[in-house]
């Protein structure tokens, strides 16, 4: 008697026992991490659940799912559909899981064969079962090729700019089971090429004087040191920090990939080329470091192998200011929120300007400027000395003279500061394939010899300037960019007394 009505219970409802799964990726804690879609199929009434921490959107993947299932010809199964998406501890958001759920019912129906480990199916499903583009479609790709995986994925253009990774893109539901019946067919994507070539003029070479600017901005890029600018407003302070990013080298393959994924978490156009941000001064903390509950990377991770200018420094919120300390001193943002831990890598150069009052006329025509002391003291005291401290470099950018501007020099020049700063970080990489600004300690004892005399001057300055440890770390590291742009094996007196001269203490 039971036998008989458990097997009428499984014909009245036209399923039997199956599992199935298949695998993917998602974005959580701003990396890419594989899923697991396992689908069980038991017999009973029709429920179809999603289990695994999934949000709203990935709830509403049962209707589309079930439409584009049975719109494309297929059964949907009229029992029991339980889809867990593994690892079950780790929150799931976003539609790409749809193609994946949908032909992980069908091979527990089925209806195809099991699909194999080594791919990625990626995508989101239409009612009538058309297969549409995907967020972050370029950092899943560039991680499943570190991965040597091969991927399924809706046929958008975004693919084109992945690294050397199979893919198979295809239009709706329909014909992936027709291509996985007869055999998929897969195809390398075409190879990430760098920027290589010269650009057609540089920037600097249109802002005349500043011959001190300039050279400050020179040992920035060349050892990746970051940069405080301190002058009038229309000294040209912006100017050479918009100048920066076209003098710095072009990325290397690890380099364009990691932008690449960054801004493909951003939800932004892929581009390989070196980032220049440069956000208004009055963003939040969030939206300099990034948002751990939605994924997105900041400002300064978007800056990551590129250049960050925060313009108007001292205007920028406390809260936001402050937060820029830790990211500054280990190149990488780390985000805790409701249990959700997020980390981005944000190595690269901060160049922050400034003007000499909050006005900005002190300095430029005695009689302007109506400042208040209270109002230069708070000024010039918003910037908390730790934050400081972690620039390596300050310098001045007067105003300029109405004859140097017409005369200009001919002696700085973007191709040349460009090919100085090359080679100098080509040294670096020589001795250790990090830049200067970011040697450890121990690195810094082996790399920075200083002779008895140096030693003497060093401590000399310290003493009447009341150096800090960072100060005089920061110190050695900037004279060690300065011989490796000289291509000076050693650190000479006038690289010490050079990179002195960058230090600058706030009253």
């Amino acid at each position: 008697m039971w036998n008989r009505l458990g097997n009428i219970g499984l014909l009245g409802y036209g399923v039997s026992m199956s599992y199935a799964h298949v695998q993917t990726a998602c974005i959580s804690g701003g990396r890419v991490v594989p899923v697991m879609v396992e689908v069980d199929i038991q017999p009973g009434l029709p429920v179809f659940s999603i289990i695994g921490l999934p949000d709203k959107g990935l709830e509403e993947a049962r209707q589309r799912v079930r439409s584009a299932v049975r719109n494309s010809g297929f059964p949907f199964p009229m029992g029991r559909v339980t889809v867990n998406l593994s690892p079950s501890s780790l929150r799931k958001q976003g539609s790409s899981f749809d193609l994946a759920v949908a032909l992980g019912i069908l091979v527990a129906s089925r209806v195809i064969a099991k699909i194999p480990d080594e791919f990625w199916v990626l995508g989101e499903l239409g009612l009538e079962g058309e297969v549409r583009p995907v967020a972050h479609l370029t950092a899943l790709l560039i991680e499943a090729s570190s991965r040597h995986r091969t991927c399924v994925i809706p046929d958008q253009e975004e693919r084109a700019h992945i690294l050397e990774v199979s893919v198979c893109a295809v239009n709706n539901l329909r014909q992936v089971v027709d291509m996985l019946k007869q055999g998929i067919q897969f195809e390398k994507s075409n190879v990430v090429e760098t920027q290589t070539a010269e650009p057609f003029g540089y920037a600097i070479d249109h802002i005349r004087g500043q011959s001190a600017a300039k050279r400050a901005l020179e040992i920035s890029l060349a050892g990746g040191h970051n940069l405080f600018l301190i002058g009038p407003p229309g000294s040209g302070k912006s100017m050479l920090a918009k100048s920066a990013a076209q003098l710095l080298p072009s990325p290397s393959r690890e380099e364009a990939l990691e932008i690449m994924t960054l801004r493909s978490i951003a939800g932004l156009p892929a581009s390989e080329v070196r980032p220049y941000r440069e956000p208004h001064y009055a963003l939040s903390a969030a939206a300099l470091l990034g948002g751990a509950s939605t994924n997105k990377p900041g400002e300064l991770a978007l800056a990551h192998n590129g250049i960050l200018f925060l313009d108007e420094f001292p205007l920028l919120p406390r809260e936001t200011l402050e937060s820029l300390r830790q990211p500054m001193q280990d190149k990488v943002v780390r985000l805790h929120k409701k249990g959700v831990e997020t980390s981005y890598p944000a190595d690269c150069i901060i160049i922050a300007a400034q003007n000499y009052c909050p006005c900005g006329w002190q300095g430029v025509e005695e009689g302007k400027c109506h400042c208040t002391g209270r109002d230069l003291v708070k000024y010039r005291h918003s910037v908390s000395a730790p934050l400081l401290e972690r620039f390596e470099l300050f310098c001045e950018v007067p105003r300029v003279e109405v004859s140097e501007v017409l005369d200009g020099e001919g002696d700085w020049n973007g191709s040349a500061i460009a090919q100085r700063i090359k080679m100098a970080r080509e040294r670096q990489k020589l001795r250790g394939s990090r830049l200067n600004a970011r040697l450890e300690p121990e690195k810094i004892r082996k790399d920075i010899v200083l002779a008895p005399e140096l030693k003497d001057l060093l401590a000399q300055a310290a003493d009447r300037f009341h150096l800090s440890v960072r100060s005089i770390s920061a110190i050695l590291k900037v004279a060690r960019t300065i011989a490796d742009l000289a291509g000076d094996e050693q650190v000479a007196m006038h690289h010490l007394q050079e990179a002195l001269q960058y230090r600058k203490s706030y009253e």
